[in-house]
């Protein structure tokens, strides 16, 4: 929920954010799009490199550049500048999810019922989803954009809890 969450928020922030900042609808439609794009790529590689082993060290790194990340919006002034952002953030994002859906599914304990436990999964993420547009709207108009791209970066982080307070015993 943290975790999809977050990304939701920049999500919602990251268009008014830049209309704010006088950038074009074509603009704004480009980079917005970036994010996605970069999401995608980063999912095969991830995919290749992932293992029980690293999947927690995978986790981590990418939930930390996913927060830095959302840390920069507020600091990258120059489209150039904003569209590395939002490289970062998508292909972070790519990773870390990909690395939490297969770490999910290799949790899994033998003679659970696989659909019954997607169904949660997905049920998470329409939560995180839900969470995300509600904190990132709401933070964005009440707190502004830095502090509501700085909760994201926090909901990201948060997710780094869960991760390393699941003691799960990972087979050899």
């Amino acid at each position: 929920i943290l975790l999809t969450g977050s990304s939701n928020i920049s999500g919602i922030l990251v268009p008014p954010y830049l209309r704010q900042q006088s950038y074009d609808y074509t603009s704004i439609g480009f980079l917005v799009a970036l994010t996605g794009i970069a999401s995608l790529v980063s999912r095969f590689p991830t995919g290749a490199i992932y293992t029980q082993r690293r999947a927690r060290t995978i986790s981590t790194i990418a939930v930390v550049f996913m927060a830095i990340g959302y840390l920069l919006y507020p600091l990258a002034h120059e489209s150039f500048l904003f569209a590395l952002v939002q490289l970062l953030v998508g292909l972070s994002s790519g990773v870390a999810t990909t690395t939490n859906l297969a770490t999910f599914m290799d949790g899994i304990p033998e003679g659970t019922s696989r659909p019954k436990a997607m169904g949660l999964f997905a049920g998470a993420l329409a939560g995180g989803h839900t969470v995300g547009n509600l904190v990132g709207g709401v933070a964005g108009d009440v707190f502004g954009y830095t502090l509501a791209f700085q909760s994201g970066a926090a909901m990201t982080i948060g997710s780094l809890v869960f991760l390393w307070a699941d003691r799960t015993e990972i087979p050899e």
